[in-house]
């Protein structure tokens, strides 16, 4: 956290020093949603709303700290810039205010356009993503709701969008959505728990790299796997990630088994003899 607290006002500095920037810059994501929580966060990630403006602030950056940043590098073809502070190892990435558009069904490719910082909010999974820190004011903007979700402890989507669409456009927003429900203990709202069975399918779409990725950091937290497996029953999408286990759930126990195992199938047993334990 120290580390980027030096970071954070390494680039307040910069704002300070080009008026082009002011009320233009803010953190966004993750460290946003941590911070409200009370969580240390992990990275620091941030949007401008500037056309081009993750060249012009990438490149501000660099000219303020030529000594303890690398050159600034572009992120595949969109506009997002990468740039590290090598005396503190922490690498921010900065990105221009978008909306995006998937017109391959059978792959997460997007196209996108600048566009305002609200119709970037739109284009977030979850509320609790969708929080800014606004680096002029000092001051956290929060446009969908997201605080208060934090504090009852619901996942949900933006209302100003479809969630069916977001789910189907791109598919590894169901396993954000498994994860952030394992990791943080909160409940995924109806609608947006509906959108993500309706869209269980698209996981087919994903790479077995992202998908492992997805399971790792699932991994990391306490009895993540387990609970991550149950909820991902839920949703219908065991199948597509865990075949094995999902055809357990048909492999029944013999008849005289039954007397000793009343729970049923293998998988229920499974689960039944990890919740007496837990």
């Amino acid at each position: 956290m120290k580390n980027l607290d030096e970071v954070k006002n390494r680039i307040i500095n910069v704002i300070n020093m080009h008026e082009q920037f002011k009320n233009h810059v803010y953190i966004v994501g993750g460290y946003v949603r941590d911070f409200v929580m009370n969580i240390e966060p992990k990275d620091l990630d941030l949007v401008i709303d500037i056309p081009k403006g993750n060249i012009a602030f990438a490149n501000a950056i660099k000219n303020t700290y030529p000594n303890i940043t690398t050159n600034p590098i572009k992120l595949g073809a969109y506009p997002i810039r990468q740039i590290q502070f090598t005396d503190v190892n922490e690498t921010i990435e900065i990105a221009d205010t978008m909306t995006e558009t998937f017109p391959d069904k059978f792959s997460r490719q997007r196209d996108v356009i600048f566009a305002s910082i609200e119709k970037d909010i739109e284009r977030r999974d979850f509320t609790i993503n969708s929080l800014l820190f606004d680096l002029t004011s000092n001051k956290i903007v929060d446009l969908a709701n997201g605080i208060n979700d934090i504090k009852h402890k619901i996942i949900r989507c933006n209302s100003n969008v479809n969630p069916e669409e977001i789910f189907s456009a791109d598919p590894l927003r169901i396993l954000r959505g498994i994860r952030f429900s394992v990791k943080y203990g909160f409940n995924i709202e109806e609608k947006t728990f509906n959108a993500m069975k309706n869209a269980g399918e698209r996981i087919n779409i994903l790479s077995n790299e992202r998908i492992y990725s997805e399971l790792k950091n699932i991994c990391k937290v306490k009895k993540g796997l387990k609970n991550a497996v149950i909820l991902m029953d839920k949703l219908d999408i065991l199948k597509y990630i865990f075949p094995e286990v999902d055809h357990l759930k048909t492999i029944y126990q013999a008849p005289d088994s039954r007397l000793i195992h009343l729970e049923g199938s293998k998988y229920k047993c499974k689960n039944f003899s990890e919740q007496k334990e837990s």
